[in-house]
């Protein structure tokens, strides 16, 4: 998990395990959780919040997108959003 977070290690330990703690912390998963080649042991939602957790750690300007079909789909958590949300300036 610790390199597929941070695959160019340029964030400290504490860092990475923060942001996966408050992304996928119903998954237990930790910096030494074990992930395949492609993320084969992984469901595709849980590939997802890696991948988002990745680009938190990383700061990054992101837009979130779910299907081909570009159908809006409405957000569970409209009021309030959930709490990483507003940690990491998304609104």
């Amino acid at each position: 998990m610790r390199h597929n977070l941070d695959p160019l290690d340029e964030h400290a330990d504490d860092a990475c395990d923060a942001v996966l703690q408050r992304i996928g912390g119903t998954h237990n998963w930790t910096l030494d959780t074990e992930i395949e080649a492609g993320g084969k042991n992984l469901s595709q939602g849980q590939r997802q919040l890696v991948g988002l957790a990745r680009a938190i750690l990383r700061r990054s300007a992101i837009v979130i997108l779910d299907e081909v079909s570009l159908h809006p789909i409405p957000l569970p958590w409209r009021n309030p959003p959930p709490p990483f949300f507003s940690e990491y300036g998304f609104r």
